[in-house]
């Protein structure tokens, strides 16, 4: 079982996907932000939601949204896409150096063969 929390930064959302935990008493356990000025802070945390028990323990997401997942693979697919446009561009630069350097070994062998 997964629970999500939504999250909104300048204008961006993230869906975060947390499996959902059990506390020592049986109750689904709750999800906290740590407020202390410790390095910590802001991190989400499990414990139980009645606090019967001792139950603590970090939160970490399992997953993210796909709007994240796809801005990720367009990144990629962007980047790809750079590169196979620079390699055509090398191509491209290979292409005409070889045919310069073709014209060039010619234009020598006239020569020779005219002196």
């Amino acid at each position: 079982m997964s629970s999500s929390s939504n999250y909104y930064s300048s204008g961006e959302t993230f869906d975060l996907r947390y499996e959902a935990l059990k506390c020592d008493c049986g109750l689904r356990a709750a999800i906290r932000v740590t407020e202390s000025d410790k390095p910590s802070k802001g991190r989400l945390y499990f414990i139980c939601e009645k606090r019967n028990c001792q139950f603590w323990r970090w939160c970490t997401p399992k997953s993210v949204t796909m709007v994240e997942r796809l801005k990720n693979e367009r990144m990629l697919d962007q980047n790809q896409n750079m590169e196979t446009v620079g390699l055509k561009v090398k191509n491209q630069m290979l292409e005409q150096s070889n045919a310069f350097m073709k014209q060039l070994v010619v234009g020598l062998i006239t020569i020779c063969i005219v002196m």
